[in-house]
């Protein structure tokens, strides 16, 4: 749910795109324990990616990420036609660190409107103008019950991580956290909530073909089908190695871009394998795609339990749980091993700064023309 947020979506968008997705990969991919589905950097590069094409607050927004997530689909399929797995794997470590760090920051600012209190108007704009926006508004703006609930759901999920084996510490922040909302309203707090769940069962959807739409969706899609191949290939060559099992990219592309159909048919965005999920999976002592499967069919069981105390939950909780997804996006030792390479802290910061100051599409195109310029060789 927190995914679909961060993608511009209504909630209920994110619990879709983990259903028959994952189902769908996990009986077609060569992974044996990678679970695919909504992921951090992916679903904010959704909404950063579409920010030139449609805005959350436009009834078409919806239609247009449907699009965008068949268009990336068939290109997974065509490249898996063509073979091109072993090309995919060639993407420069750096390239995909500074892009992440990136996204990361990104992430946070995202977050601002809802901290705080204020309407998003127009594009996000450049990380430094999302940083910008709260002080325009003035401090005494803010809303202090909004930034106590972020607060509380951040320091809970970092005292729990300890006992995150036993207790999700993602969880136990956002149980916290609702439970801060709930005194604050009832202490005259106004707060917005997370709206009842429209449908538990994924509703069809179809993507537009519209002429138009496709030709500027074209470079977007093309971005996002690189990104999400590169993690889900990333993800699902680590735990095969670790594993011993066997490591097939063509395979695994098909299966992502099949995945990926099923999405854009089933209400929902561009889905990757997820590293979170996939090592909560292995550590659980899954061996077989059996687990990713029967994993969605008890998530569909616990949200019809459970859909009765969605409205309950607070919004800047769910903001507060995306600051903490993108704390996990800085990986300190993959920036350590770039800066200690000049090629790769050139590359490294190229990316990171175009992410920051233009968007993740120049991000990705700058970082890997600057690694081909440099004759960086492009090794697995």
């Amino acid at each position: 749910m927190a995914y679909a947020i961060l993608a511009g979506l209504p909630p209920e968008h994110g619990l879709y795109a983990a259903m028959l997705p994952c189902i769908i990969a996990a009986l077609f991919g060569s992974s044996m324990t990678m679970v695919t589905g909504p992921a951090n950097a992916i679903s904010f590069s959704v909404l950063a990616l579409l920010a030139p094409v449609s805005h959350p607050a436009e009834a078409r927004y919806a239609a247009v990420v449907f699009t965008f997530t068949f268009m990336v689909a068939i290109w997974q399929l065509l490249l898996s036609l063509f073979r091109a797995g072993k090309l995919l794997e060639l993407v420069p470590h750096s390239v995909v660190v500074g892009f992440t760090t990136g996204a990361a920051f990104l992430i946070m600012g995202a977050q601002f409107p809802s901290v705080f209190g204020y309407q998003q108007t127009g594009s996000m704009g450049s990380f430094f103008a999302m940083l910008a926006a709260p002080f325009s508004f003035g401090i005494g703006q803010w809303s202090w019950s909004n930034i106590i609930v972020v607060l509380v759901t951040v320091l809970a999920c970092q005292l729990s991580k300890p006992w995150n084996r036993k207790i999700p510490y993602l969880l136990t922040g956002l149980l916290l956290g609702c439970l801060t909302a709930q005194l604050l309203i009832w202490h005259g707090a106004k707060m917005k909530m997370v709206q009842a769940l429209p449908a538990i069962i994924p509703p069809l959807s179809s993507p537009n073909l519209d002429s138009n739409l496709l030709y500027q969706l074209l470079v977007p899609s093309l971005v996002m089908t690189l990104l999400a191949l590169t993690e889900a290939l990333a993800i699902s060559k680590a735990f095969a190695l670790k594993s011993g099992q066997a490591f097939n990219a063509n395979q695994e592309i098909r299966a992502q871009g099949l995945a990926n159909l099923s999405s854009s048919v089933t209400s929902g965005f561009p889905v990757s394998g997820s590293f979170n999920r996939s090592a909560v999976n292995v550590e659980s002592g899954a061996t077989m795609p059996l687990a990713a499967i029967f994993s969605c069919f008890f998530m569909f069981l616990l949200v019809f339990l459970c859909s009765g105390l969605i409205p309950y939950i607070a919004m800047p909780a769910i903001s507060g749980l995306l600051f903490m997804v993108a704390v996990s996006l800085i990986k300190v030792n993959d920036i350590k091993e770039c800066l200690h390479n000049r090629i790769d802290a050139l590359i490294f910061g190229v990316t990171l700064i175009a992410a920051l100051v233009l968007n993740l599409e120049w991000a990705i195109a700058l970082g890997i023309s600057v690694a081909i310029l440099s004759k960086k060789p492009f090794v697995n």
